[in-house]
């Protein structure tokens, strides 16, 4: 061989020598950079997994206070309204009394006439005895009338001191309840506060349609992606219904917003069912 073949050949064997070094390097740096990805994107899998259910347990003590909430406005409110018909009640009662006690007056006044009556009529003995027996039994049957009376106005006066207490012990229970729904109001913005999502929001969904332009399953996370966002009304924390034609595949809630397209994650999946690219989307079925 001639010297020139010689170099050559040791050129081509010193730089076949430096490209297997450079080769297994690399390729040594790239199965080191897959293990950390890979470790990274279990690790980040995890955290979103463990958050998606700090959530949801707080969502359900959400929806469990606003319950409470209302129980206790309408329990409030059956309080108030009952609190009401014993003051009209009671005050029938006071109507009532103020009528008996106006006869009982009226009827002083008739015995006084007939004291009167019957000094008149004493000047004449024949008639006297006469007038005399009709002035009594008047007189008895006033005098029946002043005690029914007298008792009826006792019985008022015990009606009304009981509706009072009954009030009064009514409008202890609306000052409890009331401080309940404060304390359950409290709560309810604590947990608005600590998910970031306004209840209204989540509460009065427009309807919006769209279609999953994107599926993505990687292993427990599934996120969906939805050709509507900010500028057709989606916020975060919106949930759409995903179907093909009539066949219900699960539920999702967005997660991130974007003008045109937002992205959400599977949370109620239908067993069986995958969500796929072209299926549809909507906010109420």
């Amino acid at each position: 061989m001639s010297p020139i073949g010689r170099i050559f050949s040791v050129l081509n064997l010193v730089l076949a020598a430096l490209f297997l070094m450079w080769a297994s390097n690399l390729l040594a740096a790239s199965q080191d950079f897959k293990t950390r990805l890979t470790q990274e994107q279990a690790d980040r899998a995890t955290e979103k997994a463990a958050l998606d259910k700090q959530i949801s347990d707080l969502r359900v003590e959400r929806d469990s206070a606003r319950g409470d909430a209302d129980l206790a406005r309408a329990e409030r409110d059956a309080a108030n309204t009952d609190a009401q018909r014993q003051r009209d009640v009671a005050g029938q009662r006071q109507t009532e009394n103020s009528n008996l006690r106006a006869d009982y007056d009226q009827l002083a006044g008739a015995m006084q006439g007939l004291t009167d009556t019957n000094r008149t009529l004493q000047q004449s003995q024949d008639e006297a005895v006469t007038m005399r027996s009709d002035a009594q039994r008047e007189r008895d049957a006033a005098l029946r009338a002043q005690a029914d009376a007298e008792t009826r106005s006792r019985q008022v006066e015990t009606e009304n001191a009981s509706l009072k207490k009954t009030i009064q012990d009514r409008d202890v229970a609306i000052h409890a309840l009331e401080g309940q729904i404060s304390e359950l109001d409290t709560q309810l913005a604590v947990l608005v506060d600590a998910t970031g999502v306004a209840v209204s929001d989540i509460m009065a969904q427009p309807l919006i349609e769209g279609t999953v332009v994107q599926a993505l399953y990687d292993k427990d996370l599934a996120l969906v992606a939805i050709n509507k966002g900010s500028n057709h009304g989606v916020k975060r924390g919106y949930t759409f219904d995903i179907f093909k034609g009539t066949l219900y595949k699960g539920q999702v809630r967005v997660e991130n917003v974007r003008p045109d397209m937002c992205t959400a994650v599977v949370r109620r999946p239908v067993a069986g069912e995958t969500i796929g690219q072209g299926d549809g989307a909507a906010t109420r079925l």
